[in-house]
């Protein structure tokens, strides 16, 4: 009797592993978005720091 409940919830508590996996792709998915906004972001920033060193210099000599 007991084991049968315990079998019984296991089943209530059970849910697909596939809908978490789902759900940790499309999260994956935005930390990567995230990550490559970041990146771009980052190579624009000194890109621009480098350029206006480089103009410095050129003024200066």
């Amino acid at each position: 009797m007991n084991q049968g409940n315990q079998s019984q919830q296991q089943v209530n508590n059970y849910h697909n592993p596939l809908e978490d996996q789902l759900n940790y792709k499309n999260y994956y998915r935005i930390m990567v978005l995230l990550f490559a906004i970041l990146v771009i972001l980052g190579i624009m920033q000194t890109y621009q720091f480098t350029q206006y060193r480089r103009e410095k210099l050129l003024t200066f000599l």
